[in-house]
This record gives C-alpha cells, structure tokens and sequence, in this order.
C-alpha cells in the first residue's frame, strides 16, 4: 500500500527542478487552469497561483539581471587587476635601473621582488597598489613623470571597481533570499492546487494532464515513487536533497553499488558525511532524522551522502 504521508509532502519544493522550469510549470498550469475552469470552480486559487508566479517570476528575472550586473564587475575588476599586474611588472625595469635592485629603495616597492606582485589576490592586491603609489610619492622626483600617475590612477579605478562589485554581490545574495522565498510559496500554492483538483477527480488520474504539464518537472532518471537516484564518484560528496527536511522527515536509503556508503544530514550543502548511516553493497534500510544528524545543531538541513572508496557508487533515497 502507498505512504499516505506523501500526500502531505510538498512534492515542488526539490532542487531537481530548476528555476526556470518551476516558471515555466507555473505558467503552463494557470493557462491549463484557465481553460479548464468553465464553472467558476477554481477561481479563488487561480487568482492566488497567478500571483504567486507573477512574484516568483519577478524575483528570478531580477535575480538574474543582478547576476549578469556582477558579472560584467567581476570582469571589470579582473581586468585592471590584470593591468595592474602587467604595469608593476614594466615598471620595476625602471626603478631597478634608477636605484639598483639591492637598494633600499628597490626594497620599498619589490620587499619579495616581483613574484609577490604576480602571485597576488584580491586580498591583497589594493594593499600592494597603495605600497607602489606611497613609495612612488616619496620618490617622486627621481621618477618619470608618468609613473605616479599612472599608478595612481589604476589603485582609484580598481577601488571603485571592486567596491561596485562587492555591492553587486551582496545584491545577488539578497535577490537569491528573494527568489528562494517566492519559490517556497509558489511550491505551496502549486502543492495545495494539486490537493484541491485530485480531491475533486478522486478515481480519475487521467485528469491530471487537463491541469498540470509534467514534463517541465520530470526527470526521467528518477522512478515514479518519488525516490532520488543518482551516481556518486569515489572518494566524493554529494548532496541528495537540501529542503523539507525536519525532525519528522523518515527515509529510505538504498545502496546500489558496490561499497558502503555514507548517509548523514549536514550543516552545509558539501559537508562530508563522517557520522551518520552506514548502508552496505546493496542494502536498503531505514532511517530516521536523529539517526542521520550528524555533529551539527539540530535542525541541517542537508542530506548529503559521502563515498569513500575507490569505486563509483549508486543510491536511491526516498524521503517520506
């Protein structure tokens, strides 16, 4: 007999579908709705669905404007990184020539030669760019004419160009916060239609299709159960499913390959499983929540799955 408590999970809160096919499901099920809906029936949740995805397709179109945005900083930033890197490396000819590579002054800009320069980070490099403009500052009159400035000039445009792009960051942060909030009530809503029309068509699947366009959502390599499959390499980590997981949630985990593997809920989304549920070469058992949790607060949210053997392995879990 089915699990009557699948009727209580929220079924479109899984990563396996992605941003742009949850919009993309959204949008076929209200069209499909729409045409369906001759008596009036379904307008109280028509009306909520519509809304819901009008969010939810607001939150990922500017989501994805904030990434682009960030993107274009990040480029922005790399280059004059890149130019600063370039320019140190042509200049230090010059300062070798003026003062002589065992001078103090040599070891004013270059303390660990040019390799500190060409090894940089963005850690580091704004430090080693103010170094280059206050050493050029003291001996300015010994220089070129060009060399402040142009150093100068290249430290102002970098510290304005990762600044912008630090806040394009923390934009992209706050949007993904956004999206994942409008997603989550999306996936309610869409939970709570699938409830409300299979009440009102108990005994007749084939009514399902009048509603809801399933190949935006299915994955053909997973089994109709609602069970996650998937191929794990050696010595890796992955992770199986990262929502709706609480102190209730039970599981069923299946090793399909040939070494043991590791089960555990984690803090983060690539933490190793190092305690957890061993499940043997072919094995299926039963799990609970308390039996998952690894050393980590109650409450992780992640359940991922570690392999460490030298061999590929295979699993399916099915969470309830």
């Amino acid at each position: 007999m089915m699990n009557l408590k699948t009727f209580f999970k929220n079924i479109f809160e899984t990563k396996e579908i992605s941003d742009s096919n949850m919009n993309k499901f959204g949008k076929s099920h209200v069209s499909r709705l729409e045409a369906s809906n001759h008596s009036g029936t379904y307008d109280i949740i028509l009306l909520d669905t519509k809304t819901t995805l009008l969010t939810y397709k607001n939150a990922i179109n500017s989501e994805d404007v904030a990434v682009a945005n960030k993107q274009g900083k990040t480029i922005a930033t790399d280059t004059i990184f890149a130019d600063f890197q370039a320019l140190i490396s042509q200049k230090e000819g010059i300062i070798r020539g003026i003062f002589g590579i065992k001078s103090a002054t040599y070891k004013t800009f270059f303390p660990l030669g040019l390799t500190e320069y060409s090894t940089a980070n963005k850690a580091n490099v704004e430090m080693l760019m103010h170094r280059v403009v206050a050493a050029a500052t003291a001996i300015v009159a010994d220089l070129p004419p060009s060399f402040l400035p142009e150093f100068t000039a290249i430290k102002q445009n970098y510290t304005t160009a990762r600044t912008e792009q630090l806040i394009k960051i923390g934009t992209v942060e706050a949007l993904k916060s956004a999206t994942a909030i409008a997603r989550h009530n999306l996936s309610i809503q869409l939970m709570k239609n699938l409830l409300i029309i299979a009440s009102n068509n108990i005994g007749d699947t084939s009514m399902l299709e009048d509603y809801f366009d399933q190949s935006f959502i299915r994955n053909s390599s997973q089994p109709n159960d609602g069970s996650i499959m998937g191929v794990i390499s050696a010595n890796q980590t992955i992770n199986i499913e990262k929502k709706g997981i609480n102190s209730k949630t039970e599981f069923t985990l299946t090793n399909n390959g040939p070494q043991t593997l590791n089960f555990g809920i984690q803090q983060n989304e690539l933490d190793p499983v190092t305690s957890g549920v061993l499940v043997a070469s072919n094995t299926t058992m039963p799990a609970n929540y308390i039996q998952l949790l690894g050393p980590n607060p109650v409450g992780s949210p992640y359940l991922n799955v570690t392999n460490l053997s030298a061999l590929a392995g295979a699993y399916r879990v099915l969470i309830e």
